[in-house]
């Protein structure tokens, strides 16, 4: 494959993983927001005199995971394009990163009902960053905290993940057109 429909494969993964990033981030932020829109007014710098968990989500569900999702779609797209090997069409790439951050969605999701759930019985290790605050807001935040640091390290295992699933497939992609050859 020359090389401008590879570059083109490029901008097209790493494009639609930013996307796929940012509806992420809305996604998780607009449960999280919901649960404590502290998290976000308080807790994160000021970005505008808003203390709507709507606005809040929408916000910062973009400032907070367009960088991750520009970081994941060079490292994707690298993954996908470098090298001799046929390349997987990046709707496949995307598809596969789509479907990698659903289920990071989902667990990050039961982290915060747990974390809300079992307040007795799980470490909070958010506890002291909100100390001052009163013990049902503490939990909350804490919560949806431990909820935002469980996606950050899920993200970065799923990017991990489509790396690897992309170069096996790349690899049954190679193996299956020296067969034909």
């Amino acid at each position: 494959m020359s090389p401008s429909p590879k570059r083109g494969q490029f901008w097209r993964i790493f494009l639609g993983t930013i996307l796929l990033s940012i509806a992420y981030g809305i996604l998780h932020d607009m449960v999280t927001a919901h649960v404590a829109v502290q998290y976000f007014t308080e807790y994160h710098p000021h970005l505008v005199d808003s203390k709507s968990p709507i606005v809040m989500a929408l916000l910062w569900g973009v400032v907070a995971t367009w960088w991750f999702g520009a970081m994941a779609g060079l490292v994707i797209g690298i993954a996908d394009v470098v090298g001799k090997s046929p390349i997987v069409p990046a709707h496949a790439v995307l598809k596969l990163a789509g479907k990698a951050l659903l289920v990071v969605l989902a667990l990050a999701m039961l982290v915060l009902v747990f974390s809300l759930a079992l307040k007795d019985h799980m470490p909070r290790m958010m506890d002291d960053y909100f100390y001052d605050e009163a013990p049902s807001l503490r939990l909350r935040l804490g919560s949806v905290g431990n909820a935002h640091l469980f996606s950050y390290a899920g993200c970065l295992l799923a990017v991990i993940w489509v790396c690897v699933s992309i170069a096996v497939q790349r690899r049954r992609l190679r193996f299956a057109s020296s067969l034909r050859d």
